[in-house]
């Protein structure tokens, strides 16, 4: 199967197109997203490059291909709401109302994952998952087996790609296709709320605003626009009978008093259906998409902060933890020896083990300061190894190459 074109003109290889609306295109995709490469394809908010969210090279050769860090994780697309639970092991009562409510649509939700997923998909304990408007992002997802590990079709740190001519010629070299579904129209990332705290808050704004999100539209609204449209129509009224009255008299101060009357009437009922227009209009403009700034999903990122005061924008305060029993003997610690840093991965992070070459826990970034816990190594599977504690005193092994040590005391 030919999945790459030379171009004579620069001698580069690119991705092949394939057009959106042929069966056989999204059937090639699908083989190829199972095969482990990377596809390109058309979403309801921007292009997305996608990976098989159960193939760990395969995700990890998206992680490289964007130059994104491996801390970041990656949201899973899905192609219908049976297939949350392949990813997702538990949805509270606040996701499944946002669930009903805005999917499929613009919406990426944080969630609680389930366990044994590639740990690069997540480096802690959230998932984001969202089900894109999208006939040809959800026929691509659904014959490649319901759930695709995605992000934007950009390089990190660049604008997301809106048509296949925006996507980065640097990342297409790692792509194998391109679905060409025409330029989307959203053209900004899904809204990010993260769904694992009650109640929950808002990561990233997107094409949904946190009054839409967070407020649900009710009858409570329109109680007093509805009071004064009936105030305006009794004043109405009143006018017009006393206009009535007013004109089948003679001139006289008494026909002048109740033509003057019921035009202060007319007036105040134009008033009132004008001030009960008014509040429609406001209460509307609040439910409207606001304009945001694009940004990175981060399920490990604190919550972006916001003037208006509509929603949480802080996670709720961390319940502390219980008064340890005395007659439980505490874990002596391991002796401290020196401080070390993350250093020279390229970006790609640091994985911490449970012994020499045993078990993923975490992924480690550049730049993160660990602890040694021993001052002798262990050798395995070809490399040097060092007991470490993370500043979440979290214990494990790490490649002792990737390590830069401080002074040990």
């Amino acid at each position: 199967m030919i999945m790459f074109e030379v171009r004579p003109e620069d001698d580069t290889i690119k991705p092949r197109l394939l057009g959106a609306q042929a069966p056989e295109s999204i059937k090639e995709a699908a083989a190829l997203l199972r095969d482990g490469m990377l596809v390109v394809f058309p979403t309801d908010t921007v292009y997305g490059i996608g990976a098989d969210c159960f193939d760990n090279q395969a995700i990890l050769n998206l992680y490289r291909a964007k130059g994104r860090p491996l801390t970041k994780g990656l949201p899973v697309l899905l192609a219908d709401l049976e297939d949350i639970g392949k990813v997702v092991s538990e949805v509270g009562s606040a996701a499944e109302e946002l669930i009903n409510r805005f999917w499929p649509g613009p919406l990426t939700l944080i969630l609680k994952k389930r366990e044994r997923l590639p740990l690069s998909l997540s480096p802690n304990s959230g998932i984001a998952v969202r089900i894109p408007d999208s006939d040809i992002a959800r026929a691509l997802i659904r014959a490649s087996g319901g759930a695709v590990a995605s992000s934007s079709a950009n390089l990190a740190g660049q604008s997301p790609a809106l048509s296949p001519e925006e996507v980065d010629e640097a990342l297409a070299r790692n792509i194998a296709v391109i679905i060409d579904g025409g330029r989307v129209g959203l053209g900004r990332p899904s809204t990010v709320v993260d769904c694992r705290e009650d109640p929950p808050f808002i990561l990233r704004r997107g094409p949904l605003s946190p009054n839409l999100i967070f407020q649900q539209p009710s009858m409570s609204g329109l109680v007093f626009p509805i009071i004064l449209a009936v105030g305006a129509i009794i004043l109405a009224l009143t006018a017009y009978r006393g206009l009535r009255r007013g004109a089948a008299r003679f001139y006289t101060l008494e026909r002048e008093s109740m033509l003057r009357r019921s035009g202060f009437a007319l007036l105040g009922s134009i008033v009132l259906f004008l001030g009960a227009i008014g509040l429609l209009i406001y209460s509307y403009q609040q439910l409207e998409p606001s304009d945001s700034s694009n940004g990175s999903i981060d399920s490990s990122a604190e919550p972006t902060s916001t003037s208006e005061v509509v929603f949480q924008t802080q996670p709720p305060t961390a319940t502390p933890s219980p008064t340890l029993d005395p007659s439980i003997p505490t874990p002596t610690a391991t002796p401290v020896i020196c401080r070390a840093i993350v250093d020279g991965t390229a970006g790609s992070g640091l994985t911490l083990r449970e012994t020499p070459g045993g078990p993923e826990m975490s992924i480690l970034a550049d730049g993160t300061i660990l602890t040694l816990l021993d001052d002798e190594s262990e050798e395995a599977n070809g490399f040097v190894w060092r007991k470490v504690r993370t500043v979440s005193r979290e214990e494990g092994w790490v490649v002792e190459e990737f390590l830069k040590l401080g002074d040990c005391g």
